[in-house]
């Protein structure tokens, strides 16, 4: 269920480093898309923002910010998340 037979897989064996990477990726995995989740949920409330802003340039900034932020936030778990694959296929942590 939810992968946890491969985290907790290695256990049995006595496998502590891949025990610790399995965990740690699992977290990983739940935090991006968790992440992801609250990116998307941000940028739409950005668009009912500005869409009931009616021309009330206060609520329209708002709004604006709201998205700017939202993408600048979804840009940086994508880049987080790369960044965590390239060092774990560098240093070959998979």
């Amino acid at each position: 269920m939810f992968g946890l037979d491969q985290v907790f897989g290695d256990s049995a064996q006595g496998n502590l480093q891949g025990k610790f990477w399995a965990i740690s990726n699992y977290v990983l995995e739940i935090m991006f898309i968790v992440a992801g989740i609250v990116a998307v949920a941000s940028i739409v409330w950005s668009g009912y923002t500005f869409i009931t802003s009616f021309g009330d340039e206060e609520k329209a900034g708002k709004a604006k910010k709201i998205l700017i932020y939202s993408i600048i936030g979804l840009v940086v778990v994508i880049l987080a998340e790369t960044a965590i694959q390239l060092i774990a296929t560098k240093f070959t942590l998979k």
